[in-house]
């Protein structure tokens, strides 16, 4: 099977498409729903990405599929119907969703072809008394609009100025119903639809979705709720809603103010009234059932971790601490780790190697990768001191404000728990506690750190990052700024105070000592940089040779390669006749490279050189090696120049 880059979002309609098992959820909805009493509202709660749209889908699948035909399914989506409207018109909106009610019952009617024509030849005529009742509430709701503008104009002395717009409207007003006798005449009209529907028993119910309602500003969704409630409450009607508790509570905040403890109850009775049945999305129950939603998602990206079990596991435990288990959220990470290893296989001359390399650190860069999309703070900090199990809160406190000592009471408490006990992990509650959000999910945080640690050093028991791990760490940061959202993280230096004094830097500077010693006097000039410098995918040092030449050592952490260069002068002979003499050294030097026209380099490559043989490896055992690759160049570079005369 061709692997795809990406995972739809798409909501899960299919018990096939169901990794997280919610179908249970729905059958045992769709029971409650036929055996139900009328009218009765549903609530589906649940936060962004929780799967909310899935399970409606789910359940309308299951009582569409009913041959005893009890019920009729009904859908409209809430934000579409929000979609250029007026941004201030919470009533357009409202009417507007009340309309596609109204036409979905028509529509699903026609669709019902197990329904007699009789039934579909009277809802349909009766559509029209909707249709009409409908617009004269409107139009009488616009029309007390404009009185009002019209009032308060006037009493702001301005009537002059804006009452030519209502003077063709003034005979009309007199004669106009209240608004409550239009609500009861459309209520009455949609009454006699369902009971015209449903008298016959099949189907017995008309239920009603309405998704998306937290997509749309909370004072709209609020509004939605109410006029629902008011004009269906009619026998027959069930309403299943899909919307948060959180988005009703802002949007009565202009009713009720802020949400406090005096308060609380009060935002509680309302959604009470509104919503009869409350149903929560199961994230918890999620979890045991990740893995099953990871194993088909990474195979069909092509990261090759399905039959790794063990892996498996760990990665959702990883997109449980990052996402408390929001399928959407977990979707969003495998996308952009799909989206890096797209980025990492074209910066790679041997594509074939890409899946294997991923396959070692993945869930280093799964980690990394979630902590940047759900706690960017914590990701923003990674980068600026990426060792962090050094972090202490005596130097944080200076660089990051944290105020640790508001803290201590918190972490002497947790630390009788057996949390937060390393110096790091303290100095992290620290820096969590500056936001409420962060400081709820600060176990989470530390444990997902945690995890890191042992990923980047790819053993348990270590309680400080490796250098191979600080190498590994500093690349996929380096990495993942070309999916930030935000400029402070696409733009923040990755940290390089870590590498200025490690084994890597100590073998290179001893390095060049060593060699300059060994070679012609003034053959190796001063460091092009002091320090062996982190570069995507590794770690760098160079330095000038004179004479257009120049040394360039690196070492590449996925492939665990060494390799120190000369650079020649090739004297702006053209590479066609170039490569031959350059080939006759193959055997001498492991390859050669042309740049541009006038430069060439000779390559020695140390194969397995793992980070720490940086510390075990004395910078002497290299120095002839590189002497006679300097020789090389030298040989080369006066056989080109013969090749130009």
């Amino acid at each position: 099977m061709t692997s795809k880059s990406c995972i739809t979002d798409k909501p899960v309609s299919t018990k096939d498409g169901d990794s997280l098992q919610a179908r249970d959820y729905a059958q045992a909805l769709s029971l409650f729903i036929r055996h139900a009493d009328t009218p009765v509202t549903i609530g589906i709660q649940g936060g962004w990405g929780s799967g909310k749209t899935s399970l409606i889908s789910m359940l309308q699948e299951l009582l569409e599929k009913d041959e005893a035909h009890e019920s009729l399914c009904v859908c409209v989506n809430a934000w579409e119907h929000s979609l250029f409207q007026d941004a201030n018109s919470k009533m357009d909106v409202a009417l507007s969703l009340l309309g596609g009610l109204a036409d979905g019952i028509e529509q699903s009617v026609v669709q019902a072809t197990w329904m007699s024509r009789d039934v579909r030849d009277r809802v349909n005529k009766n559509s029209q008394a909707i249709n009409a009742a409908l617009g004269a509430l409107k139009f009488c709701l616009r029309i007390s609009a404009r009185i009002a503008v019209q009032a308060v104009a006037n009493a702001a002395g301005a009537g002059e100025a804006v009452s030519g717009t209502f003077e063709d409207k003034r005979g009309e007003q007199t004669e106009q119903k209240p608004i409550a006798q239009h609500v009861h005449e459309l209520r009455e009209s949609l009454r006699e639809q369902v009971g015209r529907i449903t008298q016959g028993g099949k189907p017995g119910k008309i239920v009603f979705f309405i998704d998306d309602l937290d997509r749309v500003p909370p004072a709209t969704a609020v509004e939605i709720l109410d006029i629902t409630k008011n004009i269906f409450d009619i026998p027959h009607c069930i309403f299943i809603l899909a919307i948060d508790y959180e988005v009703v509570v802002k949007g009565l905040e202009g009713k009720f103010g802020p949400k406090s403890r005096e308060n609380e109850r009060e935002f509680r009775q309302y959604f009470d009234k509104i919503i009869q049945i409350p149903f929560t999305m199961p994230i918890g129950a999620y979890a045991t059932h990740i893995a099953d939603m990871l194993r088909p998602a990474l195979k069909q990206l092509g990261l090759p971790a399905g039959e790794d079990s063990n892996l498996l596991e760990r990665l959702a435990e990883d997109a449980t601490l990052a996402t408390g288990g929001i399928p959407r959220s977990i979707k969003r990470i495998v996308n952009t780790l799909s989206l890096l290893n797209y980025i990492a296989m074209a910066s790679r001359k041997d594509a074939d190697a890409s899946a294997k390399a991923v396959m070692d650190d993945l869930e280093a860069r799964f980690i990394i990768v979630a902590l940047h999309i759900n706690f960017p703070e914590i990701c923003r900090r990674l980068m600026e001191r990426s060792a962090f199990t050094q972090w202490t809160r005596a130097e944080l406190d200076k660089v990051w404000k944290l105020e640790s000592g508001n803290c201590d009471s918190e972490l002497a408490v947790l630390e009788k728990s057996e949390l937060f006990n390393d110096e790091w992990e303290k100095a992290l509650y620290c820096l969590c506690a500056q936001s409420d959000w962060l400081k709820a999910q600060a176990k989470n945080i530390s444990q997902l750190l945690n995890n890191l640690l042992v990923a980047l050093n790819g053993e348990k028991g270590q309680s400080e990052l490796s250098e191979d791990g600080l190498a590994l760490m500093a690349d996929i940061l380096d990495s993942i700024r070309v999916v930030s959202i935000d400029s402070e993280t696409s733009t923040q230096h990755i940290d390089d105070s870590s590498v200025k004094t490690d084994s890597c830097t100590y073998f290179c500077r001893q390095f060049h000592e060593e060699l300059a010693k060994a070679l012609p006097k003034g053959a190796l000039g001063k460091p092009a940089n002091e320090y062996a410098k982190r570069v995507k995918g590794g770690r760098r040092y160079d330095a000038d040779m004179g004479e257009g030449r120049a040394l360039c050592m690196i070492w590449y952490n996925q492939t665990q390669n060494f390799e120190i260069s000369i650079m020649g002068d090739r004297k702006n002979i053209l590479q066609a006749k170039a490569s031959p003499v350059l080939e006759k050294y193959i055997g001498r030097v492991d390859e050669y490279e042309c740049e541009g026209r006038s430069k060439f380099w000779l390559t020695r490559q140390h194969d397995g050189f793992s980070f720490n043989r940086f510390r075990d490896s004395p910078a002497r055992d290299y120095i002839d090696d590189t002497v006679t690759l300097y020789e090389t160049v030298c040989k080369a570079e006066k056989e080109l120049a013969a090749l130009k005369r």
